[in-house]
This record gives C-alpha cells, sequence and structure tokens, in this order.
C-alpha cells in the first residue's frame, strides 16, 4: 500500500538541525545571574557594572602583592636571607604574570593602569611594613654616651647581650662607645635600656648581613650567660 498519500511529504529530504550557539563561559554566568535575579532589562548593564569593578580591583590586589612580595625579597637578598628570597621570588613572578596579563588585555580601560599603580604604591608600604613587623635578622647597636658606660654594659650582660666598650674623645670631650649585637625583635628592648641609662645618649643600628660566633641578646638559648627574659610588647619611650 503506497504511503505517500497517507503521509504527506514521505520521501522528500529532511533539512539538518541547526546545533545551538556555543556559549561562552562568561554568556553562562551573564544568563545564570539574569534567571536568579528576574531577568530585568537593566540586570545586564548591572551585570557589565560588577564587571567593570571587579577587573580593576582584582589588578591592584594582584600588583599589591606583587610588590609587597618584591620588597621583602630584595630585603631578605640583602640581609643574606637566600632560600627565603628564592622562594618568595616564584609567588612574585607568578602573580605579576596575572597582573600583566589583566593589563594588556584592557588596554583601553584608564580604570586598569590607576589600580596597577596604586598597587605598586600600596604594596611598598605594605612589605616594609611587614618586614619590620617580621624584624628578621641581627641588627649591630652603638651607643654613645657622655656618662660612665659601666651601669649599660651591666644592664646589657645581665640581659645576656654580647657587649664590646670603648672610649673615644668627642667633640665636647670624652666619651665612651658601647657596641652590642642582637636580634631584631629585641631592639625596642634594648634600646628601651639605652634610654633608661641615658635619655641624652646618642645611638645608631645598622643591619647586619652575617656574624661570626656572635654573644648577643637572642632570647633563643644561643646567648653565652644566663639572659633576663624581655617583655615582647614593650617598647622604648
Amino acid at each position: 500500500m503506497p504511503l505517500q498519500g497517507r503521509f504527506p511529504g514521505h520521501g522528500a529530504r529532511v533539512p539538518p538541525r541547526e546545533s545551538p550557539p556555543a556559549l561562552d563561559l562568561a554568556h553562562i554566568a551573564t544568563l545564570l545571574y539574569l534567571s536568579t535575579s528576574g531577568g530585568r532589562p537593566s540586570d545586564g548593564r548591572l551585570a557589565r557594572s560588577m564587571h567593570d569593578l571587579t577587573l580593576p580591583l582584582s589588578i591592584f590586589v594582584a600588583e599589591m602583592c606583587v610588590v609587597t612580595i618584591s620588597t621583602m625579597r630584595i630585603i631578605f637578598i640583602g640581609r643574606g636571607i637566600k632560600p627565603l628570597a628564592a622562594g618568595l621570588g616564584f609567588f612574585e613572578v607568578t602573580i605579576w604574570l596575572f597582573a600583566i596579563g589583566q593589563v594588556m588585555s584592557n588596554l583601553t580601560n584608564p580604570a586598569c593602569y590607576a589600580a596597577f599603580a596604586l598597587g605598586f604604591v600600596v604594596g611598598n608600604y605594605l612589605g616594609m611594613h611587614l618586614e619590620q613587623r617580621m624584624a628578621i635578622g641581627s641588627v649591630l647597636v652603638r651607643v654613645i654616651t657622655g656618662q660612665d658606660a659601666r651601669r649599660l654594659v651591666d644592664l646589657l650582660r645581665d640581659a645576656g647581650c654580647g657587649v664590646t666598650r670603648v672610649g673615644a674623645q668627642g667633640l665636647m670631650g670624652p666619651v665612651e662607645i658601647v657596641f652590642t649585637v642582637i636580634r631584631r625583635r629585641r631592639l625596642g628592648d634594648v634600646l628601651g635600656l639605652v634610654k633608661r641609662f641615658d635619655p641624652d645618649a646618642f645611638y645608631s643600628v645598622d643591619d647586619l648581613q652575617t656574624t661570626a660566633h656572635r654573644r648577643s641578646c637572642q632570647g633563643d638559648g644561643v646567648a653565652t650567660q644566663p639572659s633576663l627574659p624581655f617583655a615582647r610588647g614593650r617598647r622604648a619611650a
């Protein structure tokens, strides 16, 4: 029995179905946002505004982290802490590639330039602040006083510090110079002892890269004579 009359169009070529257009992640995210927010006409503009805000913010955070790590890495190199400096270099370059890639992909967006520059400025300050808070390494404290420095020497030695005391001639007459090597985390406590001994004493602090067989205010059992514990949170007045 012929099927042509019963099924019209039998034997005709059926055109192939068109596949739906491919959607990238950005389109999918936009559709999900519109479906959850009700699909109002203003939602597309809101989504674009959110993108324009988060892009400079991500560049700012990335560049701030890059410069913070870079500042600390340079300080650690100057103090001879090579393994830590090398490890920070890996994270610095990895984050920098992300930040510069976002800037180069949005060259027509002035907000990206401003975010990159602002992140550089904040990163410098934050890196130096964190390095001071960490207080890694040792320093040389040099004290010049016109008084008899024997009492200061006793105070420092009671605290477990190795001390060198020499006489010198200053502008106003004879002076005494006291040298001691300490951990940077103990600097505030040692300067408190100096100011308590002589509020008018002149002192200077120099960073040290390497030391050999030092006898200093370590606070960790390295000192060669018993040490008195410092108050960790106390600072010189």
